[in-house]
């Protein structure tokens, strides 16, 4: 079991990670998934059929069937069981709020989602719509944002990785199809790398937990303006 920084998963603890698209959940949490699949769900939102570039030559129904495929393929790898998949049209996700509040996230202790600043639509908008459920459902989740397009500015907490690093690897690298367009898993494995070195470690993935960023403010606000002037210069300085 990994080394964390701030995370207190207990083993009777319920994890959901939010998926956007098939390979989302591998890029930004497989490291996660790697140290506690047995305790995770998956939620894979969108169907995923835009996920390629012109040199794919089959149809987008085909592409559907596929990507479930290596979904189920990566989620092995990390023992995970359960996987619900709403089927939502890739690109689309926006649109369909309806399909989501019909999952009951009540029973988890954290979810896990991609950040609120992503670049994706798709993944930006799972964010604000797993939040306005959560406050439907008056879910108690502690609500943490994963980086996969757009790394995360301010994270709050670390997961050392670097006892599962391969098998984060060989998760990303079970979604074929999407490894035509880019090389997912060189690059989701460097900012892991990256990541690393906050805490020391080989490999590390990066989060931002929802109560550490209104923590984080109380503590500003509470410093006197002329001691946040004193340490913006320090900075300047050093």
């Amino acid at each position: 079991m990994g080394q964390n920084m701030g995370f207190d998963i207990r083993k009777q603890d319920r994890i959901l990670v939010v998926a956007p698209h098939p390979d989302d959940e591998s890029i930004g949490c497989g490291g996660l998934l790697a140290l506690y699949g047995e305790q995770c769900d998956v939620l894979l939102l969108t169907d995923g059929r835009h996920g390629h570039s012109g040199r794919f030559d089959g149809k987008e129904e085909e592409l559907i069937v596929t990507r479930e495929k290596e979904l189920f393929c990566a989620l092995k790898i990390a023992q995970v069981k359960n996987v619900c998949m709403l089927h939502v049209p890739d690109g689309e996700l926006f649109a369909h709020y309806s399909v989501l509040k019909n999952v009951d996230i009540r029973p988890y202790d954290y979810i896990f989602v991609p950040n609120r600043k992503e670049t994706h639509e798709d993944h930006r908008m799972s964010y604000w719509m797993i939040k306005k459920l959560r406050h439907a459902q008056n879910s108690k989740a502690k609500l943490a944002e994963y980086e996969v397009w757009t790394p995360l500015t301010c994270p709050t907490r670390f997961l050392d990785i670097s006892s599962v690093i391969e098998r984060k690897r060989s998760m990303i690298e079970q979604h074929e199809s999407q490894m035509m367009d880019i090389d997912y898993a060189g690059k989701g494995i460097g900012l892991s790398c990256y990541r690393g070195i906050y805490m020391k470690v080989p490999y590390a993935e990066a989060y931002m937990v929802e109560g550490d960023v209104k923590f984080i403010r109380k503590v500003a606000d509470k410093i006197p303006v002329s001691w946040k002037y004193k340490i913006k210069n320090m900075i300047k300085k050093s």
